[in-house]
């Protein structure tokens, strides 16, 4: 099963309706794993150590530093990028679908733009 990271900024909604959905769930939020206010690239390399896909809604410099990571052919598990904006029901839903029956592999140096 994938483990996630979820980013500082994530909706507290959709973090909770994946838990809720998704049984046995390994989850970890930024702040649950301490790294509350570190740097987009420290985050990365936590979650790289931890083999934890990333999903954030931050679409400007996580981003940037997820595909610098990967150019430099640096550990990066994945990083699904969900719109603020997205209906959390169609979020979770989204996220739900691309987790649940996934492995992860199958995500190694993606970025994922959600919806899928």
């Amino acid at each position: 099963m994938v483990r996630i990271l979820f980013d500082e900024n994530i909706d507290r909604r959709i973090i909770g309706g994946l838990r809720r959905r998704i049984s046995g769930l390994d989850s970890l939020t930024v702040q649950e794993a301490g790294l509350r206010r570190r740097l987009d690239v420290e985050i990365l390399a936590f979650a790289a150590s931890e083999e934890r896909v990333v999903i954030t809604h931050d679409v400007n410099t996580l981003i940037k530093d997820a595909k610098e990571r990967i150019s430099a052919e640096l550990p990066t598990l994945g990083v699904f990028i969900v719109p603020a904006q997205m209906p959390i029901g169609a979020a979770i839903e989204e996220l739900h679908f691309a987790l649940a029956a996934s492995n992860p592999e199958d995500f190694y140096g993606t970025l994922t733009y959600v919806p899928l």
